[in-house]
């Protein structure tokens, strides 16, 4: 299949087209579909085949020019698409399955785009160009004879391509939830038909992998339900918070809440922030009844991210245990020192702690991060400050 669309025109041929000029190629043409009237529906669709590639008129280019950016028109693909296609509906049943490799091979020429925006780093725009392409063939393509596999075997180079598309195009995490569900939509509508694997992005979990796309490999397994191996992948390779709450969501949303809240006690002994993180643990392990857990991740939070809002859910979660557990994150606030120490200002206000030490202590830090605040400022004007701020 491959060889089919990547196919170049025969050396001497090229010799010979390449010394005419234009108006003896435009004669050349008229007269071969003069002489051979079947050719113009295939002149016709190779025009609007390369007008996808350009906005511009077709023009003989000068002997050296600059290479023009690739303009995406999904209109005018879908409908090269669906005029390929068609082509074969005013042919005999047994002339037309004589020219399904040539339709397959049109389509095929369409797919090159694609190929062409994701070596130019433009991944977003091989996505468009993809589901323009993948939308048309899955509405029509079993209306065509696949007696020699043509047909369905084109959804093997579509898998491919849209494989490099989708790890070229930086996708947040949930627009990558997106398209996996539009995949797992299209390989349930071709399981009917037999056609296994066409959407199933083994070729996506290989390249993210080597790459090192830890995040979308395991968030990818989870999708195509191998939870498993997801979960094992993950404890070996995570390497930040940030790796593992992207894990522990989709974890969540698949129904696995119990292997989501592991996970994500995995990801606080991993490398980087862990606020967002510790939050999103904190409020799923309160919503499934788990108040220790709830607890452990809740004064991880705050301490990554000290904030009055952490710092009363702490006390909120901790009940009984607040007391014991109040002197300690206290304690924690008043030796953490920060650029930007609001989050102390308003932990100390609300406990009452405007004249004491850690009030004083923070001073410095505090003038230069609440507007109106001077050096020579008491603690109890700045936190005034504060309180208006």
């Amino acid at each position: 299949m491959n060889d089919r669309m990547n196919k170049e025109a025969h050396p001497a041929l090229e010799s010979l087209l390449a010394g005419l000029s234009h108006d003896q190629l435009q004669s050349l043409l008229l007269k071969l579909a003069e002489l051979e009237p079947s050719l113009i529906s295939t002149i016709e669709k190779q025009i609007a085949l390369l007008r996808t590639y350009s906005s511009q008129p077709i023009t003989p280019s000068p002997a050296v020019a600059p290479k023009p950016a690739i303009a995406v028109d999904t209109k005018a693909i879908r409908h090269q698409v669906q005029a390929s296609i068609h082509s074969l509906d005013r042919m005999r049943s047994s002339e037309a399955y004589r020219h399904i490799g040539a339709v397959v091979n049109e389509i095929g020429q369409l797919v090159e785009q694609a190929w062409a925006l994701i070596k130019a780093d433009d991944g977003r725009r091989a996505l468009a160009v993809l589901e323009a392409i993948t939308e048309e063939y899955m509405s029509e393509w079993e209306n065509l004879d696949d007696s020699d596999g043509e047909v369905s075997g084109f959804f093997s180079d579509l898998g491919t391509v849209w494989t490099e598309a989708v790890l070229s195009a930086d996708l947040t995490r949930e627009e990558r939830e997106q398209w996996a569900d539009q995949f797992a939509a299209w390989q349930e509508k071709l399981d009917d038909y037999g056609v296994d694997e066409a959407f199933d992005f083994q070729e996506y979990l290989y390249l993210a992998e080597a790459e090192g796309h830890t995040e979308e490999y395991v968030t990818m397994l989870v999708r195509l339900g191998r939870v498993e191996e997801a979960i094992s992948y993950g404890r070996h390779y995570l390497a930040t918070a940030d790796e593992a709450l992207a894990l522990a969501k989709a974890l969540y949303e698949h129904g696995e809440y119990e292997q989501s809240l592991q996970i994500a006690e995995h990801g606080l002994s991993l490398e980087g922030r862990k606020a967002s993180l510790a939050k999103w643990l904190r409020d799923q392990a309160l919503s499934m009844g788990e108040k220790t857990r709830a607890l452990t991740a809740a004064e991880a939070a705050l301490r990554d991210e000290i904030s009055l809002e952490n710092y009363l859910k702490v006390a909120e979660i901790a009940g009984e245990r607040w007391p014991e557990r109040r002197t300690e994150l206290l304690d924690h606030a008043r030796h953490t020192h920060s650029s930007y120490p609001k989050g102390q200002i308003d932990v100390f206000l609300h406990e009452g702690l405007r004249t004491t030490r850690e009030t004083r202590t923070h001073r410095h830090h505090y003038t230069h991060a609440v507007p109106g605040a001077g050096p020579g400022m008491a603690a109890d004007d700045i936190a005034a400050n504060c309180l208006a701020w």
